[in-house]
């Protein structure tokens, strides 16, 4: 689910990426779409239909979802606080990819890149080899 409710797609501009920052992730975090019935904090929501429930329910626990789910339909916590709490979980689950991330240079990611090509090229070559073997018998 895209943070406007939609897709995700880049060509939306509704995704976050592992790469963003955490400011990034508050930013759009902020910006995504809640449960539209829901105009002010004494409104009771409605999780199934709401964009921020969906990535807790992704990214929290059990008892954590649960909580949420509570805090929507009793009208105990408004969206904004509930996003705040949905940035900091989506933070704390992306800073192992952003620091590995970090760690790896351009040379180090041309290099992956240029040993995936090398065994990508072998097995397509071993792939060819016996496809041409198996042509010449049909032949």
């Amino acid at each position: 689910l895209g943070l406007d409710n939609r897709k995700m797609s880049k060509s939306y501009g509704n995704f976050m990426a592992l790469s963003d920052t955490p400011e990034d992730i508050k930013k759009k975090v902020s910006q995504m779409i809640t449960d539209p019935a829901r105009q002010k904090l004494a409104d009771k929501g409605h999780p199934d239909i709401c964009g921020v429930f969906s990535y807790f329910s992704t990214f929290g626990d059990d008892r954590l979802k649960s909580d949420v789910r509570g805090w929507c339909e009793g009208a105990s916590m408004g969206c904004t606080e509930c996003k705040k709490r949905l940035a900091e979980i989506l933070i704390d689950n992306l800073a192992p990819i952003r620091e590995r991330r970090g760690k790896l240079s351009d040379s180090d990611a041309k290099d992956i890149l240029a040993d995936g090509a090398r065994r990508a090229r072998e097995v397509a070559s071993k792939t060819m080899d016996e496809v041409k073997k198996l042509a010449s018998f049909a032949a």
